[in-house]
């Protein structure tokens, strides 16, 4: 018979026991996850602490300029703008063990629960700067004047979010790739974030018969489901939606890795014993920054389903 546990605290005598249950975990269904996937981390390594700032210096702007035989140069001294990257925020999970569960558990509970909060802070992570960053979107990247040279690609309004259906789904993706080239985006590195829902309509439609995603890969933990138009394809659960008269409106991201910028570090994780409870407390705690750098290749797609 178990040890009982005190009134109001979990009772895990009877879930970990082994002589009741498998010693298999029950799969826990995270959500996607593709921040990493779609960002770059070059100055990940250069932080340490939360608090720290890593000055990042981008190419200056240089004219081009005709010239005639004996006509003199003109010699420029060209703006070096850099840009800030903070390590400004920081998330952390705490949580206790009791000894006598520990020792009667055949598996490592502790382990097993650190990775499952890991994955739970990038989910959280990834959700709370997705909320922030679709406002940083270049104003030529957005509302229904989208595209620097066309300048009538619909990307949807406050109050009119664009109806996305079977018959134009995949075609506005195909968008997302025309507003990155007239910005000048390489191909290489470009990336959409997309609900289920879109991906679902896309896979109804009329293309559904052909290899609209360029290659064989499968829905990962990143989220990946392949290429659209030579566009890095994610799936995920983390994208922001509000409210928008009767319409649930989403804020659909799409852009190139040089957009972005993301440095995450988990500056300390630790183990202590509780006295007082008897139990063992697990703490980890991971101090991270993000700053959009270049925003002439993020998009924002405002958008609805019905």
């Amino acid at each position: 018979m178990p040890i009982g546990a005190a009134g109001g605290t979990p009772q895990y005598s009877g879930n970990y026991i082994p002589t009741l249950f498998s010693s298999l975990l029950l799969v826990h269904l995270y959500e996607v996850t593709c921040l990493t996937e779609i960002c770059n981390t070059d100055w990940e390594g250069e932080i340490k602490n939360k608090g720290d700032k890593v000055i990042i210096r981008t190419l200056p702007n240089v004219t081009i300029r005709d010239r005639s035989k004996n006509q003199k140069i003109v010699i420029e001294n060209p703006d070096r703008p850099s840009k800030e990257l903070s390590i400004d925020y920081e998330k952390y999970f705490a949580f206790m063990i009791d000894r006598v569960d520990e020792y009667q558990a055949d598996i490592d509970l502790g382990n097993k629960w650190a990775a499952h909060a890991a994955k739970l802070m990038t989910i959280d992570i990834e959700k709370a700067i997705f909320a922030d960053i679709y406002s940083d979107a270049h104003s030529d990247n957005i509302d229904n004047t989208a595209g620097t040279k066309s300048a009538n690609i619909e990307m949807g309004v406050s109050g009119t979010p664009f109806l996305v259906t079977e018959a134009n789904a995949y075609k506005k993706v195909v968008d997302f790739g025309t507003i990155l080239s007239e910005q000048k985006a390489p191909k290489d590195g470009r990336w959409v974030t997309l609900p289920e829902w879109m991906t679902g309509m896309i896979n109804k439609s009329d293309l559904k018969s052909r290899d609209i995603y360029g290659d064989a890969t499968s829905v990962a933990m990143n989220g990946k489901v392949g290429k659209i138009s030579g566009i890095d394809t994610y799936e995920v659960n983390t994208l922001t939606s509000v409210t928008d008269g009767s319409y649930t409106a989403w804020n659909i991201l799409f852009g190139h890795e040089h957009a972005l910028t993301f440095a995450s570090q988990f500056n300390e994780t630790d183990t202590l014993k509780d006295i007082e409870y008897r139990g063992t407390v697990m703490r980890g705690f991971n101090d991270y920054g993000y700053e959009v750098i270049l925003s002439e290749v993020l998009g924002n797609f405002y958008a609805r389903s019905s």
